[in-house]
């Protein structure tokens, strides 16, 4: 028989179970509101740094033009001051002979008959040499005319270069900001980044080879994307390069005597910004044997793409990157080069094609 006591307790029981359940959906409720929120603010950030880089970019393009014409007018200007002071002492070696020619008394000509025709074959050569030495000063004049142009030219470019490497040093301050930010969001969203970076730690670990390390990597379960990815398939000439810099090797190019490149070299700027080239989920960030600092991004269609000789990373693991943010940036040292290789169901495959603006490099004749 069920008392007033018991019914009342069970009723005040039933009442908390109700209270908690639907403080437990309300705070449900919040948390996905707030990863939504984080998504959406994940995705504004995403869009502001790839814009951001591109802007970089170009500047690192500017600023790499006025560093070749700088160098370029310097070497004219160098050469250029060398004829001129080369002139200048001819110059200088005439008129001293012509003032000692001049110091001769006039009757120390006179003094011996045998001297006239002395006298008037000096004449003679002072009449050419004179001539001579005003064509020389009007030339003179000229290389003089030249050479201030050109050290103008110099000092405007010096000039020019000094503001865009301002404006580069701005706009890595900025970009450096807006991926902070985006850290911070990406790590809201990622609660388990830590045990997924230990993990592909302890893969590559295991991993003798890129190709072993990729079939690891390819038997790994997919994480959850906070972005969808475009198909890859369209992204064949619309590629964007990683990074500014010139080919200095190619896909198939004999690397040594047993091996060829499976991806291109670009050399590019120290602590240049290097971007994704499509988008994709990164599924692999740091140090692996002697490609040194890495990132693998996996695109639609089983595709991957893999940057390697990174300066820094700014990407965590299973982030998903559209095409154009920022991944890392070179090392701050003289002619970094950044290896990229891109690779269909694990085969490597010419990445030259794949790009909007790159062109081959010339093989050596």
């Amino acid at each position: 028989m069920v008392t007033t006591a018991s019914a009342a307790g069970a009723n005040k029981q039933l009442s908390e179970v109700s209270k908690n359940l639907a403080s437990s959906k309300k705070n449900e409720a919040a948390l996905a509101a707030e990863l939504v929120k984080n998504a959406r603010e994940l995705h504004q950030l995403a869009v502001r740094s790839a814009a951001l880089a591109e802007s970089l970019q170009k500047t690192e393009s500017r600023v790499s033009t006025q560093e070749s014409k700088v160098e370029s007018l310097g070497g004219e200007l160098a050469a250029k001051q060398k004829e001129f002071d080369i002139r200048k002492q001819e110059y200088a070696d005439t008129v001293t002979s012509l003032l000692a020619l001049h110091r001769i008394p006039p009757t120390a000509m006179f003094a011996d008959p045998d001297n006239l025709h002395t006298m008037l074959r000096t004449a003679s050569v002072l009449e050419n040499t004179n001539e001579a030495l005003a064509g020389r000063a009007l030339e003179l004049k000229r290389q003089l005319k030249e050479l201030k142009t050109l050290k103008t030219r110099v000092g405007k470019q010096r000039e020019e270069l000094g503001r865009e490497r301002t404006q580069l040093t701005v706009e890595q301050q900025t970009l450096k900001k807006e991926l902070e930010a985006r850290q911070a969001a990406q790590t809201k969203l990622a609660v388990d980044h830590e045990k997924a970076e230990a993990h592909v730690a302890e893969l590559s670990r295991q991993s003798h080879s890129l190709q072993d390390l990729l079939g690891k990597l390819a038997r790994e379960p997919a994480a959850k994307k906070s972005r969808e990815s475009r198909d890859f398939v369209g992204a064949k000439g619309n590629m964007r390069t990683p990074a500014v810099g010139d080919v200095i090797h190619n896909f198939g190019e004999k690397k040594n005597e047993n091996e060829t490149w499976r991806g291109m070299v670009l050399r590019a700027r120290p602590g240049g910004t290097v971007v994704a080239p499509y988008d994709g989920e990164v599924v692999f960030t740091g140090p692996f044997r002697d490609y040194g600092r890495m990132v693998l991004l996996k695109h639609s269609n089983g595709f991957i793409s893999l940057l390697a000789g990174l300066g820094a990373i700014q990407v965590g693991l299973n982030q998903t990157v559209g095409k154009g943010e920022p991944v890392g940036t070179m090392p701050n040292q003289a002619a970094p080069e950044l290896y990229v290789e891109l690779r269909d169901r694990s085969k490597p495959i010419d990445p030259a094609d794949w790009f909007a603006n790159v062109g081959r490099r010339l093989a050596k004749s």
